[in-house]
């Protein structure tokens, strides 16, 4: 059997992806075991080229396949913010609701009526035994004009649609 490991640590992510691939016949590990290895940096500026940088470090780490994701929420009348900041955008430490609550204050500050926003996520599986590029954003630029697999790392992008329009809602905790 196949083997391919989830670039996360998140319980809740591992589930859903394990049940969203359970019929391709691999197997599946998580970050979980493979406590040594460290977290993959997501300093770049597009959703791709973090993941592909996730999946490349990953797959080097443990020599499996690996898959990894990057996502986050584009707000139009916060130009697009926060955008691949969105899981750091109130600080290291906050909570949903903190995004929640930072996410409204600064929409309320720019007087917009248009809070139209759109959630995207990009998965991404590289090959451990690919040359793995120091540069994602070569492999991700490949991907964008391409169906092809790049050659360390492949990205798929999926931006949900219709966009949706952010309002404060009574069924979410606000703290």
């Amino acid at each position: 059997m196949r083997s391919l490991l989830l670039g996360t640590r998140n319980p809740g992510k591992v589930i859903e992806i394990k049940s969203i691939l359970s019929d391709t016949g691999w197997s599946f590990s998580s970050l979980e075991q493979f406590p040594s290895v460290a977290e993959a940096e997501e300093n770049f500026v597009t959703f791709a080229e973090n993941a592909i940088a996730k999946a490349q470090f990953y797959a080097a780490a443990t020599g499996l396949c690996a898959l990894a994701d990057d996502s986050g929420l584009e707000v139009a009348a916060l130009g697009g913010a926060p955008g691949v900041f969105s899981a750091r955008y109130a600080g290291p430490n906050a909570s949903d609701a903190d995004r929640r609550l930072l996410l409204l204050s600064e929409l309320a500050k720019t007087g917009a009526t248009d809070r139209h926003a759109r959630f995207v996520a990009v998965v991404a599986i590289a090959i451990p035994t690919a040359p793995y590029s120091t540069s994602p954003k070569a492999s991700a630029k490949a991907q964008s004009r391409s169906h092809r697999a790049a050659p360390a790392a492949s990205a798929t992008t999926h931006s949900s649609s219709p966009t949706a329009t952010i309002k404060p809602s009574p069924n979410f905790p606000t703290r």
